[in-house]
């Protein structure tokens, strides 16, 4: 094992299937969102030439990409530098720069190439601009500054024509995504309600997969804890997680 080997795994990281994803204080930590998407999407797509991972972060979603839609084009873009250093640092840990591209971008700007995409899926900020906090690192993450439209346009501006949206957000919105993404001719395919506690009136997040057809939707949902906080078997089964991995919300 390099030096630079041990450096990484000694550092905080991320577990997940293989995947040992180096997180740092200044890029938003790997959370139980980022899991269940990057789970979910091989469950509704089997097979995919190219994704764009918006919002990368650590780079876990445009990662477990690349181990499972092998050999696929990946780009994994961030408008946070140090998401784009850490995205780097993990891609490269991992032996997958021939698979990943990274870089610098925001979604809400007029794409600088033609190049497009089958998938693409996202983690998007969903706390309203006004509730903006101090700390800039979790502003970028969490805190919506545009509108839902803006995002859906940018995202759409660089799919192909029948390519996939897929996307997860908190439950209450998800309505909002749906209607914009309706306005450009796209439809929920699938979606997946995630609830806290089987007692839950209401879940927490929506995964939603957006594409062309117009369709009668699947809805599947699964559960996060059973009684004492420990996962699910559901759950555990969907993530392919440890019962001891730690993700943040």
């Amino acid at each position: 094992m390099t030096t630079e080997q041990e450096r990484h795994l000694s550092a905080d990281y991320f577990d997940w299937q293989g995947l040992h994803i180096r997180q740092d204080d200044g890029v938003h930590k790997i959370g139980t969102d980022a899991v269940l998407l990057g789970a979910w999407v091989p469950t509704i797509l089997h097979k995919v030439d190219s994704i764009l991972d918006v919002g990368t972060g650590t780079g876990i979603l445009a990662l477990k990409m690349a181990l499972t839609y092998a050999p696929s084009r990946i780009r994994a873009i961030d408008i946070d530098p140090n998401a784009i250093v850490l995205t780097i640092e993990n891609v490269a840990y991992a032996g997958m720069e021939e698979d990943i591209s990274v870089r610098e971008e925001n979604i809400l700007d007029i794409p600088t190439d033609h190049e497009r995409f089958d998938c693409i899926i996202s983690n998007p900020p969903y706390h309203p601009g006004h509730l903006t906090p101090k700390d800039e690192q979790k502003r970028l993450a969490k805190h919506l500054d545009a509108s839902v439209a803006h995002w859906v346009n940018g995202m759409l501006a660089r799919m192909e024509m029948n390519g996939h949206l897929i996307i997860i957000v908190p439950a209450v919105s998800a309505s909002t995504w749906i209607e914009s993404a309706n306005t450009r001719g796209y439809f929920c395919v699938d979606r997946l309600d995630v609830y806290s506690f089987p007692e839950d009136p209401f879940p927490v997040r929506s995964l939603l997969h957006l594409s062309k057809p117009l369709m009668k939707p699947t809805f599947n949902k699964v559960v996060i804890y059973q009684s004492g906080k420990a996962y699910t078997t559901d759950y555990l089964q969907l993530t392919g997680i440890n019962q001891s991995s730690k993700a943040n919300k």
